[in-house]
């Protein structure tokens, strides 16, 4: 699967992180995608879904997909300083979440599934649009 267009459209010094970045989260099971420009999650999920943290901060995102189900053994989900206006409903599906940062996001509510998420030690939601 090719780096999504944003980063293309970077050059070879992007692709090569990009790469590089997915690269190291599959042998390590450490994904660190932020600050790379994303505007979506990455459709290569079938290769990363066995990471047990996932850093997304500091990108373009507006929502988490349905896939983020997927990620079955995921602990820890840093997306904070991004743009996310809806997060999957899925998101409740990730019962060995730890530690969940949705903090500086245009979000105003949580999908009810969350509700789930019963291993979540660490929540930060700070500056959203929550009402």
């Amino acid at each position: 699967v090719p780096p999504p267009r944003e980063v293309m459209r970077g050059g070879c010094r992007a692709i090569c992180r990009y790469l590089g970045r997915m690269h190291a989260g599959v042998s390590t099971g450490k994904l660190d995608m932020g600050g790379l420009g994303l505007r979506e999650f990455p459709t290569d999920h079938e290769r990363i879904r066995g990471v047990t943290a996932a850093v997304f901060r500091g990108n373009r995102l507006r929502g988490i997909p349905d896939t983020i189900g997927d990620f079955e053994v995921l602990r820890e989900l840093q997306v904070d300083n991004n743009e996310l206006i809806a997060l999957s409903p899925r998101i409740g599906s990730l019962w060995q979440l730890m530690t969940l940062n949705l903090a500086n996001n245009l979000l105003n509510a949580l999908p009810p599934s969350a509700s789930g998420l019963s291993m979540l030690l660490r929540l930060s939601l700070m500056d959203n649009q929550f009402h």
